[in-house]
C-alpha cells in the first residue's frame, strides 16, 4: 500500500511582512517547510507533493537545492481559494497513489513530528477510517477550527468564523493534519456532485463532514501540545 503526503505551501503570510512564501519563513533556524518535510521523511514517507502558490518559484528553488530523502514534486495553485482547492491541484498525484493513504499537512505548521504522523497512521489503518484528524487542546483557540463532538465521537469541524457562541468556547481544535484513504478523498473531491458548486471555496473541513455523512469512519489522534511549545504563526520572525 502506497502512503503519500500533500503539503500545502501556497500561502503568502501577509502578517509576517515578507515577500517570501509563508512556509519559507524561518523557525529556530530552518524554514517552516523544512521542519514539515523532515518530519515526513523521518516517518518514512517517500512520496511528497508540495502545493505552491505565492512566489512559487522560491519554493521550487528551495526544493531543488535541498538534499531530499523522499521523492518530492510540486504543483501550482494559481488562485489561492482554500485548502480543499489546493488539494485538488494535486489530482494527478493522488490518482497515482489511489491505493494507499494520503497525509495532508500545512507547510507553515513546523511542530508536527514523525511520531505523531506514524501514530495517526497506525490509528487510521487499525480502525479502517476514511479520515483521521489530529486534534489538540489549547488555552486560546481563537482562529482555529473547532472539533465538534457528540456521544458517538467527532461529528464535524467548524471554522472559527462559522462558530456559534457555544462552539467558540470549545478548546479542542483542528491541527490541520489529516490522514485520508486516498480513494475516498478522490471520490469526495471530484465525484460528489454536491461539491461541484463549492469547488472554488471548499475547505478540508467540508471534506471531513462529507465523509461523515457518507458513513465513512472518522477517528482522531489527540495531540497534547504544551503551551510552552505552541507558537502562534503571527509571532514568528522571518529571517531572509
Amino acid at each position: 500500500m502506497e502512503n503519500n503526503v500533500i503539503i500545502l505551501a501556497g500561502g503568502q503570510g501577509k502578517r509576517m511582512k515578507t515577500n517570501m512564501p509563508k512556509a519559507l519563513c524561518n523557525v529556530i533556524g530552518e524554514p517552516m517547510l523544512e521542519w514539515v518535510l523532515t518530519a515526513c521523511e523521518n516517518a518514512e514517507l517517500d512520496d511528497i507533493c508540495v502545493v505552491k502558490g505565492y512566489e512559487g518559484q522560491q519554493i521550487e528553488d528551495y526544493l531543488d537545492a535541498r538534499k531530499s530523502k523522499a521523492n518530492i514534486c510540486t504543483v501550482m495553485q494559481e488562485e489561492r481559494l482554500g485548502t480543499g482547492h489546493a488539494v485538488m491541484q494535486a489530482a494527478d498525484f493522488l490518482k497515482a497513489h489511489a491505493e494507499g493513504n494520503t497525509l495532508i499537512l500545512c507547510g507553515d505548521a513546523p511542530f508536527i513530528d514523525a511520531e505523531t504522523i506514524k501514530g495517526a497512521l497506525e490509528l487510521h489503518t487499525e480502525k479502517d477510517c476514511g479520515v483521521t484528524v489530529v486534534t489538540s487542546r489549547v488555552e486560546n483557540p481563537t482562529g482555529y477550527g473547532r472539533i465538534i463532538r457528540t456521544e458517538n465521537g467527532i461529528s464535524g469541524i467548524v471554522e472559527h468564523k462559522d462558530c456559534t457562541p457555544m462552539q467558540l468556547a470549545i478548546t479542542e481544535i483542528n491541527s490541520g493534519c489529516y490522514w485520508f484513504k486516498t480513494a475516498d478523498l478522490l471520490e469526495v473531491l471530484f465525484l460528489t456532485s454536491s461539491l461541484r458548486t463549492l469547488r472554488a471555496n471548499i475547505i478540508l473541513q467540508i471534506v471531513s463532514s462529507f465523509l461523515l455523512q457518507r458513513a465513512k469512519r472518522l477517528t482522531h489522534l489527540f495531540l497534547q501540545i504544551l503551551m510552552l511549545h505552541w507558537v502562534q504563526m503571527t509571532d514568528v520572525v522571518c529571517l531572509h
